[in-house]
């Protein structure tokens, strides 16, 4: 038998976080900054909102209390009625991991990053983003 690999167990690692601490209505997505080199898991983040600023799930934000025929998913959300207020979870993993941490490191992501979680995954020296 044979070791899975590394960028599918991480992956794999994300689709659970994401369905197990996701806080959002519409999309659940996770993300693991990782240590190539150590083979270490620097840090986790999932999206949601703001500690201590409500959640998706109850409708807290404004985007989660609009179905997908109000508001179609690719829509923009960063204002207007469809705004969506969560942290994505790849900042959220930047943000814990600290900036010190997160460069020349891998990003691994449930789905592919929008352009502003793109433009702060290059911000933060991360090489490499592994999506499915």
């Amino acid at each position: 038998m044979q070791r899975v690999p590394w960028d599918q167990t991480l992956l794999s690692m994300c689709r659970l976080l994401a369905d197990c601490r996701a806080d959002c209505r519409r999309s659940r997505h996770a993300a693991i900054v990782f240590d190539e080199e150590t083979r270490d898991i620097i840090s986790l983040g999932y999206n949601g909102l703001a500690s201590g600023a409500g959640s998706c799930l109850d409708g807290d934000c404004p985007r989660g209390r609009m179905s997908k025929t109000e508001i179609p998913s690719n829509t923009p959300y960063n204002d207007g009625p469809g705004r969506c207020d969560a942290v994505h979870a790849e900042v959220n993993a930047i943000i814990r991991a600290g900036i010190s941490r997160t460069r020349g490191r891998t990003l691994y992501v449930t789905g592919e990053p929008c352009h502003g979680c793109a433009v702060v995954i290059q911000g933060a020296g991360i090489t490499r983003v592994v999506h499915r």
